[in-house]
């Protein structure tokens, strides 16, 4: 254990020692929410929001119990078991407990028009609303950004069916609870949590330190995540649109467009040449966009095992699987935990409010097959990288196994760490050199490279994508042609 030094408790030094030193922190906010705030969260040069303990701090509570990467924390395993087990659910290896999974979306054609996905998050949260099981909902909204927050997305406390509905858009952006998080310990109601996985799990674990937030926080419900991005994954998108990083000031990640679900659009909108414009493209038409790359992404995310959100009472997220993904209007995948939200479910399947297919959960699997890739195969090599150099890492349940793996898998997920880490430093220079086509000189090489450890179809795929963004990019540049309002 490490010696705290002068106004540290022992708990915050050991979390700097661990957590925080070893770059694994995602900025939840959850060792900043405890009496006391033996930490604050701030963003870092990088984009992401990590936590800083506060100098002579006297608060007794060890941040290490909350946070969600923590080895003093309560494991995944144990505390799905407590939260679920009791409700009879079943337990899957990959997906965790549950009571019923399903596949679908809602028949309100507007409801689900005006969503990310099939409608059912909006739906549920509507529901739990109006039938007084909750007096509102935290999640994410947009929020103007100013000189002193400069951020675009932030956790707030939804209190009406407007506002509620209002959060119901995909935010790759990062974000971070603790102020939402004091903030219900002095209000009175019962609250629904909207999280990723590893935000879920910090949520648990809070509840299990502090009674006031474990008395108003009833529901959580997960959304299944690729990975957290940092702030400028945003700015990229709206640079290649020509809105320069300290010009954004609003970012729509998914627009649904006429072709299948995962080719949405993007829109931007911010302050070029001093007027405002409004501007948007196709997913497949800018640079950096492929999930595969893990371009400007939180590193720490990379140690989470938890693909679905196994804590949550409710995990939602898309169907990237046919034929669902050929659906442009959206579909949700959908496990379910707790009995009140099968209730919930089943009564709106027999009032025709939702067109759900039952699935197995092998299909749940499949729906997020590359997830799941990354964070077991793929953190077996990470783990191990980490164990051969004695440094240490957040716990996990896959297993570093002796067996020697291929030469191209380790290629493979070296340089997925490679485009991780040099992300950040090609931007700072895109940054100072004013042109994002610095971005791609730098990066170019390691995506050609990568491409090479892929099988022949996937190596095509991203190689297409990859140049033919670049050709759209050059080819608006000159001639300016956005669609702009």
């Amino acid at each position: 254990m490490a010696v705290p030094v002068s106004g540290e408790s022992v708990g915050v030094s050991e979390l700097k020692r661990t957590v925080l030193d070893g770059g694994y922190c995602v900025g939840c906010g959850a060792c900043a929410a405890l009496d006391g705030e033996p930490c604050r969260i701030a963003l870092n040069d990088d984009g992401c929001y990590v936590a800083f303990p506060q100098a002579c701090c006297q608060s007794s509570a060890d941040p290490c119990c909350v946070c969600p990467l923590s080895d003093r924390s309560i494991g995944t395993a144990q505390l799905a078991h407590s939260l679920f087990a009791a409700y009879g659910a079943r337990y899957h290896d990959r997906i965790g407990y549950y009571v019923s999974s399903y596949a679908g979306h809602v028949t309100n054609a507007k409801l689900r028009a005006d969503r990310t996905s099939g409608g059912y998050c909006t739906w549920l949260l509507l529901q739990l609303f109006k039938q007084h099981r909750i007096d509102g909902v935290i999640h994410v909204r947009h929020r103007e950004p100013t000189a002193k927050n400069k951020t675009l997305f932030h956790y707030v406390i939804s209190t009406s069916e407007e506002q509620i509905a209002s959060g119901s858009r995909s935010s790759y952006y990062p974000v971070e609870m603790s102020e939402v998080l004091q903030n219900i310990k002095t209000l009175h109601g019962r609250y629904a949590i909207v999280a990723t996985p590893l935000f879920v799990r910090a949520v648990r674990l809070l509840c299990m330190t502090e009674p006031a937030i474990r008395e108003r926080i009833r529901y959580c419900i997960g959304l299944m995540c690729g990975h957290l991005k940092s702030a400028h994954y945003a700015d990229i998108l709206a640079w290649q649109l020509g809105i320069e990083p300290d010009g954004l000031r609003r970012m729509q990640f998914r627009e649904k467009s006429s072709c299948d679900a995962g080719k949405y659009r993007v829109v931007a909108e911010g302050i070029v040449a001093g007027k405002a414009v409004r501007r948007s493209a196709p997913i497949m038409n800018l640079y950096g966009t492929n999930w595969g790359l893990g371009l400007l992404k939180c590193i720490g995310d990379d140690y989470s095992d938890d693909v679905v959100g196994e804590l949550a009472d409710v995990s939602i997220g898309d169907a990237w699987m046919r034929p669902y993904r050929n659906d442009p209007k959206g579909t949700n995948i959908v496990v379910i935990r707790h009995p009140d939200i099968q209730d919930i479910t089943e009564e709106g399947l027999c009032d025709g409010h939702l067109a759900l297919d039952r699935i197995s959960p092998e299909a749940v699997a499949e729906s997020q097959r590359a997830g799941f890739l990354h964070r077991r195969e793929g953190l077996i090599y990470r783990l191990s990288l980490k164990k051969m150099a004695g440094a240490w890492h957040p716990p996990s349940r896959v297993q570093v196994c002796s067996s020697r793996s291929s030469h191209t898998f380790v290629m493979h997920q070296r340089l997925r760490l490679s485009l991780s880490r040099e992300s950040y430093v090609a931007f700072r220079r895109a940054v100072c050199d004013g042109s994002f086509f610095s971005f791609v000189r730098t990066m170019n090489p390691l995506v050609w490279r990568y491409a090479k450890t892929m099988s022949f179809k996937a190596m095509s795929r991203m190689l297409f994508q990859n140049y033919w963004s670049l050709f759209c990019f050059f080819l608006r540049k000159p001639f300016l042609r956005y669609r702009t309002k």
